[in-house]
């Protein structure tokens, strides 16, 4: 307790020692150590301010990408079914299904038609 003690009456002792010599001070000398203390506090909020903002932004970035490249990646992964057409031709005949039964006879009628064209040209 007297390190305590003893501690606490140094501090004390420098304290007022300190504040008695600023006291002492003349006019010219006060407001160039104001002026250096605001200085160095406005510094120090600067600095503070630059390395809180990159910092969010730093974490904000890292977390979107992350996010971008798990969608991007579960995105790319996920099984799409297949499109049952492969030319735009054949879309019609999927989409139209009341004339499929003209298709089923499809080589007659290619039959028919080469026939035809080989009557026209006797």
């Amino acid at each position: 307790m007297n390190d305590t003690r003893s501690d606490k009456e140094l501090l004390e002792g420098v304290r007022d020692a300190l504040d008695r010599h600023a006291a002492s001070l003349d006019e010219e000398t006060l407001l160039r150590l104001r002026g250096v203390r605001f200085e160095a506090l406005e510094r120090q909020e600067r600095r503070r301010a630059f390395f809180a903002f990159p910092r969010l932004v730093t974490a904000g970035g890292v977390a979107t990408a992350v996010v971008v490249a798990v969608a991007i990646s579960v995105w790319s992964t996920a099984t799409r079914p297949k499109f049952p057409v492969s030319h735009p031709e054949e879309l019609e005949v999927v989409a139209i299904r009341d004339h499929l039964d003209l298709y089923q006879d499809l080589e007659f009628y290619r039959w028919l038609s080469a026939d035809e064209m080989k009557g026209q040209g006797r």
